[in-house]
């Protein structure tokens, strides 16, 4: 059985997304552009400040607008990657541009074990948080230098969020299994699965998925330096190219996510079938004395 790499799975996710290059478009276009629709229909209508629009008003609208385009994107995020999973997983599934727009048991699983995962991920931050602060507050009472502090508090932070998603990438195995509705691995097996390779699977992520969030990034503060302006009062003709690139961003960086996780699923299922079925072998059949 050929030992679990970060960089060997890194290497198949980026050759299978750019073979399927295709399928990755078709499945994801209509996705993409209802998302970014909703996006800035929702962008267009909150209001600006200073329009005579109440404060309270105004605050609840925005809140609910907000929280009805976070859903939207959520279920369509959820739509992609359980068709993604399964479309690398199992074969014959349909790749047209309206074949991942449906909702079935597997989609509420993957969903929920997303909220469990996400909340815990909240919990542990707020508590690393609790604990990081008094180290700030010693550093601010202890360095003079406000760069000296800020470069500090940049590293404390990287290393708080690196910590954080290392642990919930042990358990992402479970939403591969769920999209083909595979019971036997939930969030626990998921984190028994990744047991001796979690470095070299946390590896792979950071390699297929850390590019594209860079990309993001630099590409959020060039727009911010060139469209400084226009970014305080956005109008369509900014909006529209930018969201739809946001979005490309966000649907490519799903399916090499999700690419790489079934990849690990396969793999080390394999492996832990593998070593069960060794160790069976090992303990030799059972003493006909003892029934």
């Amino acid at each position: 059985m050929t030992a679990y790499r970060g960089w060997a799975t890194a290497g198949a996710t980026y050759r299978f997304v750019g073979s399927h290059l295709r399928d990755c478009v078709v499945m994801a276009i209509v996705p993409i552009l209802f998302a970014s629709a909703v996006l800035l229909a929702i962008l267009l209508f909150i209001p600006e400040p200073g329009t005579g629009f109440p404060g309270p008003a105004m605050f609840k609208a925005t809140f609910v607008v907000t929280l009805a385009s976070w859903l939207v994107q959520t279920l369509l995020y959820v739509m992609f990657a359980v068709a993604w999973h399964r479309h690398y997983l199992l074969e014959g599934q349909p790749t047209g541009p309206f074949a991942i727009l449906t909702w079935q048991r597997r989609h509420w699983r993957f969903a929920f074990k997303g909220v469990i995962v996400g909340v815990a991920f909240l919990i542990v931050g707020f508590l690393v948080l609790l604990v990081a602060m008094p180290v700030l507050q010693t550093l601010i009472a202890r360095i003079g230098s406000m760069s000296v502090f800020f470069a500090a508090a940049i590293a404390i932070n990287f290393a708080i969020s690196a910590i954080l998603y290392y642990l919930m990438s042990r358990f992402l195995l479970a939403f591969p299994a769920a999209s083909v509705d595979d019971e036997t691995v939930g969030l626990g097996a998921s984190w028994d699965l990744t047991g001796g390779h979690s470095l070299q699977f946390f590896l792979a992520l950071l390699l297929v998925v850390g590019p594209f969030l860079l990309l993001q990034y630099l590409a959020s503060y060039a727009g911010a330096l060139i469209f400084g302006p226009a970014m305080l009062a956005p109008s369509p003709s900014f909006l529209v190219p930018t969201i739809l690139i946001q979005q490309v961003l966000a649907f490519v960086a799903i399916a090499l996510a999700t690419t790489a996780a079934s990849i690990t699923y396969r793999q080390l299922k394999a492996i832990d079938d593998a070593d069960r079925a060794a160790a069976a072998a090992a303990a030799g059949p059972p003493d006909a004395a003892t029934g």
